[in-house]
């Protein structure tokens, strides 16, 4: 693929304006999600690593006097929009897949203003309209890879899919090739669309009829979708915003039909819990009873942790609603909160320990012990069945002298990949979802696995 560089001299190789706009949705996984090659999760109430990434994005860019400026779809407004939203969500419900923190324009828009960069939601026109209306009014870089935006018609931006950044702190950029003919082309808006630079929460909602939410974390299948659990506490906020009914649009789990179904309710304000939107963290205990919660046996630690930061986060954001600078004061608590969340090491426990210190969990004594005794072993978590696995350090160091990559499976997944391998190649042969698949089910079927259960 082509890379344009801003070091370069030759012509038409500089991209000419010196405004680029970001897509800011399109680049969530590359600032909130480690790196695809790895087999932990990403840690929610690690604020550090995002922030770093964009940081050095936003250095790079200034070192190469490039103007950056943040677009963020606040409201899904097009018709194309929201049925791909709903499309998405019903598919995060239906494979549990919700990768990233719930409250990502909140983030965003937080790191980015700490590096005094401005940001602008979007809610008048699509996000597709509103960007290209002000890149065409610059004659601007739009920093995405989103292939509609070749449809507008008389473009005078350039659109750029990647950046690359070198250890001399340059950037370069690869440009977002037209994959498709576009038979109808699209007209410009002639005036840049309305956007929102803070309070997008507070200004949309009393303009609202109809409320629709996702699926904020990957236990909605299990633990239902906390959005209905929250109910209560967003008509104490319908109190306070004047809002006379709202249609709220919620999925939910079928488990004896085995389907994504959606709660669609007209809902009426109700002041019964106005006290708590005061008091974000005992809203928390309030709605969630989260010192009583315990993690699933099968629950990896990092994503029970992104479990807990989504029902924070989810009561934070309806706690400031209403009130100045929404961004800001909701940043502030998960800043607060996070921490107060202490990094801890559980062996074969169920405790919440949010805000229990380590030592709470072992003795000072047994603690030295513990940390002594794992220090050469390495905990992996399974890409199948997501249970925490150990590698002995033996086993390691085979697998570094041989050039060998670490295992990304438990013993009990592996011998079940190599019972599809060996007894239906029909199924090896397919994509990886559908190994997964077979093997969680040959894995229920054996909840105590033995050294031979599949042969």
């Amino acid at each position: 693929m082509e890379e344009i560089s801003n070091m370069e001299s030759e012509k038409n190789k500089i991209p000419q304006s010196k405004e680029i706009y970001l897509d800011g949705f399109n680049f969530i996984e590359k600032f909130f999600t480690l790196e695809k090659k790895s087999d932990t999760l990403a840690n929610f109430w690690d604020l550090q690593e995002p922030f770093l990434k964009i940081k050095q994005l936003v250095s790079a860019l200034r070192n190469s006097n490039y103007l950056l400026k943040v677009f963020i779809k606040g409201d899904n407004v097009s018709k194309d929009e929201k049925d791909k939203s709903k499309r998405r969500r019903e598919q995060e419900l239906r494979f549990e897949q919700t990768s990233t923190p719930p409250n990502i324009p909140i983030l965003l828009w937080s790191f980015f203003m700490e590096l005094n960069v401005p940001v602008f939601f979007t809610y008048q026109e699509s996000f597709d309209d509103t960007i290209v209306s002000y890149a065409q009014q610059s004659k601007a870089i739009i920093l995405t890879s989103n292939q509609k935006l070749f449809k507008y018609k008389n473009r005078e931006f350039r659109i750029f899919e990647k950046y690359k950044i070198s250890q001399n702190g340059s950037i370069s950029f690869v440009p977002l090739r037209n994959m498709k003919n576009w038979q109808k082309e699209k007209p410009i808006l002639p005036a840049p669309a309305k956007v929102l630079t803070k309070d997008l929460l507070s200004y949309l909602w009393p303009m609202k009829k109809e409320l629709i939410m996702g699926c904020p974390t990957p236990f909605v299948r299990r633990f239902g979708n906390p959005y209905l659990t929250l109910r209560p506490l967003r008509q104490a906020v319908y109190v306070r915003l004047g809002i006379k009914k709202m249609i709220e649009v919620i999925p939910f789990w079928d488990k004896q039909n085995g389907s994504v179904e959606w709660d669609k309710t007209l809902v009426k304000p109700d002041a019964k819990l106005d006290n708590l939107l005061d008091n974000p963290l005992e809203a928390v205990e309030a709605m969630f009873e989260v010192s009583k919660l315990k993690k699933p046996e099968d629950c990896p630690i990092n994503m029970w942790k992104n479990y807990l930061y989504c029902l924070h986060v989810l009561v934070f954001e309806i706690c400031c609603i209403g009130k100045d600078n929404v961004e800001r004061n909701i940043f502030e608590l998960v800043k607060i909160t996070a921490k107060n969340f202490v990094k801890w090491e559980i062996q074969d426990s169920q405790q919440y320990g949010l805000f229990r210190k380590e030592d709470e969990y072992f003795p000072k004594e047994e603690q030295k012990i513990q940390k002594k005794e794992n220090l050469n072993i390495l905990t992996k978590v399974c890409n199948t069945c997501h249970k925490n696995f150990e590698i002995p350090p033996g086993e390691a160091k085979f697998f570094k002298e041989n050039n060998l990559k670490l295992p990304k499976r438990c013993k009990e997944c592996r011998k079940a990949k190599i019972h599809i391998k060996t007894h239906k190649p029909e199924i090896y042969l397919k994509n990886e979802r559908y190994q997964e698949e077979e093997m969680i089910k040959l894995m229920q079927q054996h909840q105590k696995p033995s050294k031979n259960m599949f042969y």
